[in-house]
């Protein structure tokens, strides 16, 4: 070994195990004293893997930009060879590194817009991936958050849409939960609807009744009901 693992040559920036900025990195090493002769840094989808990259450097370079690595959640493994004396002999050095590759956008619920009121007891739900290739999709539409009582169905990666029937026709609140199974994890984020109004008594829509408040001030919208309504008074 070359002293205390302080004063060894080692990358320095990014920090093992830490998340990559994106696409493009820049990576940077130190000797720390001691001297190395040459440097390799590899980046692959394996310990000691070079799919990603993979290139020597001569002493005085410390630093190189790293272009397209990829951008989907998966874990990156590196490896920084440097070629030290000892004694009268050259001898190749490696330490491992791992680092985790940002998540791209999460997938969004399209139609209906999210917060808005169904125009039927039959809607159809669009999403969009966003760059999210998901396996599978998973669609819930209940009254609660996570509910079932309307809807629970699990889609293939190539769908996008699906038709939900036999909504309540009362303003209630309506919940739905768009999963997504990708590396290996489902994920999951949950939309708030109001339902068909029918009555001709204006229905507060939001906050939802029995909700919690939880930020001052707060907005109160309430739908257009069928009743022309001349003036309106919040108490």
């Amino acid at each position: 070994a070359l002293g205390s693992a302080w004063a060894e040559p080692r990358l320095i920036s990014p920090s093992n195990g830490t998340t990559l900025s994106g696409s493009s990195v820049q990576f940077t090493w130190t000797g720390d004293g001691t001297k190395v002769f040459l440097w390799h840094l590899a980046l692959g989808n394996e310990v000691r893997g070079e799919q990603f990259f993979s290139r020597g450097f001569e002493s005085d370079v410390t630093s190189f930009t790293v272009h397209d690595l990829p951008t989907n959640g998966t874990e990156i493994f590196g490896t920084l060879f440097y070629l030290v004396k000892e004694g009268n002999a050259f001898r190749f050095f490696a330490k491992d590194y791992t680092f985790s590759t940002p998540l791209p956008a999460p997938p969004a619920m399209t139609t209906p817009p999210p917060g808005s009121v169904f125009q039927d007891t039959s809607v159809t739900l669009q999403w969009a991936d966003r760059g999210t290739k998901a396996s599978n999709w998973r669609i819930q539409v209940g009254t609660t958050v996570g509910g079932t009582q309307y809807k629970d169905i699990t889609l293939g990666a190539n769908s996008r849409s699906t038709v939900v029937t036999g909504l309540p026709a009362d303003g209630s609140q309506v919940w739905v939960r768009l999963s997504y199974f990708y590396i290996n994890v489902w994920r999951h984020i949950d939309y708030q609807y109001t339902a068909k109004i029918t009555s001709t008594t204006p229905v507060i829509t939001s906050p939802g009744a029995g909700g919690t408040i939880s930020t001052v001030p707060f907005v109160i919208q309430w739908s257009p009901s069928l009743t022309n309504v001349e003036q309106w008074q919040v108490l």
